[in-house]
């Protein structure tokens, strides 16, 4: 029994791989990734029904980008499109909190207090 030889192929006798098409039984069960092909020894087509069962799973994309990137997408989509002026409005007004909470109220306890004393005395050299 003597076997074709390709064009290229030396004379040394070399064994075709061997490969063996999954049942459609074998086909429906399997989750993992092969190389299919018919009885003709062309490549098996995937068609729209043998997916059918697969349709449900998770699509993950990879790609490349750098912290500033991601910062600025999380918070455009908590903050809206308009994060950077809500973070400002947002800063602003705690500065503004900080400022009366820790100068002007403790400033203005000062001066009442002082006027206090200051009407006191006055007070009492009146009589």
């Amino acid at each position: 029994m003597e076997r074709d030889q390709r064009p290229g192929e030396s004379g040394a006798q070399q064994e075709e791989p061997r490969v063996r098409v999954m049942t459609d039984a074998e086909r429906e069960n399997y989750s993992g990734v092969t190389i299919d092909q018919t009885p003709d020894g062309h490549a098996y087509e995937e068609t729209q029904d043998a997916r059918a069962p697969y349709d449900d799973d998770i699509h993950v994309v990879f790609s490349h980008g750098d912290a500033k990137e991601l910062r600025n997408a999380l918070l455009r989509r908590f903050l809206g499109e308009h994060w950077k002026l809500k973070l400002i409005g947002v800063g602003t007004a705690i500065a503004l909190a900080v400022f009366l909470v820790f100068i002007a109220l403790p400033a203005l306890a000062v001066f009442v207090v002082f006027g206090g004393i200051v009407f006191l005395i006055a007070q009492l050299f009146s009589l």
